[in-house]
C-alpha cells in the first residue's frame, strides 16, 4: 500500500485529477501555463530528457543530504540549527499539503491506468492537455509505471514540490 493510494474513488485517481484541472486552469488565466511549450521544445533532444528525469529523480535528495551534512558538520551549531529546523518544518508542512490536497502532476494527466487521468475519461469532450510522460517515454526511475519505487512514492504530491523546494 503505497501512499496516495487512498485518493481513489472505484480505482479512479479522482480527487487528484480535479485538483490538477483546477491548477491548470489557475495558471491559464494567470498566464503562467508554460511547462507544455517548454516541453515541446526539449522533446527531442533525448539526451537532456534523461539527464532532467535523472535530475528530478535523484539530484535533489543527494544535494539535500550533501548540503546538510556539510552544514552540520562546517557550520557552528548555532546556525545550524536554524537551517535543520527550517528543512524539517518545511518537510512537516509539505506532508500536511499533500495529504489535505493531492494533486495529480501534469506529466500524469494524460496518462493511463494505474495513476493517470485519462482513465477518467467520461466526458468525449475533454481534450488531451497534450503533456508527455518522459519518465514514462525516456524510462526514467521515478515513472508512473507500477514498479518497486512507486511502493513508497506518492505520484499525487505535486505541490508543494519538495525538487523545488529542497533545492531552494
Amino acid at each position: 500500500v503505497g501512499a496516495g493510494r487512498d485518493v481513489f474513488v472505484h480505482g479512479l485517481p479522482v480527487q487528484p485529477f480535479r485538483h490538477a484541472l483546477t491548477v491548470l486552469k489557475v495558471e491559464h488565466a494567470l498566464g503562467l501555463d508554460i511547462e507544455q511549450g517548454l516541453q515541446s521544445m526539449f522533446l527531442s533532444h533525448g539526451l537532456i530528457i534523461r539527464f532532467a528525469n535523472a535530475y528530478y529523480s535523484w539530484a535533489h535528495q543527494w544535494m539535500t543530504l550533501g548540503l546538510l551534512t556539510l552544514v552540520l558538520l562546517k557550520a557552528p551549531w548555532t546556525a545550524a540549527w536554524q537551517w535543520v529546523a527550517a528543512l524539517l518544518l518545511q518537510l512537516g508542512v509539505a506532508l500536511v499539503v499533500f495529504r489535505l490536497y493531492p494533486l495529480m502532476p501534469p506529466r500524469l494527466m494524460d496518462a493511463g491506468a494505474p495513476w493517470g487521468g485519462r482513465i477518467l475519461e467520461q466526458d468525449l469532450s475533454m481534450r488531451p492537455i497534450g503533456m508527455i510522460d518522459t519518465l514514462v517515454q525516456f524510462h526514467g526511475p521515478w515513472s508512473s509505471l507500477p514498479s518497486s519505487v512507486n511502493s513508497f512514492t506518492n505520484q499525487f504530491a505535486a505541490a508543494p514540490s519538495l525538487h523545488c523546494g529542497f533545492a531552494m
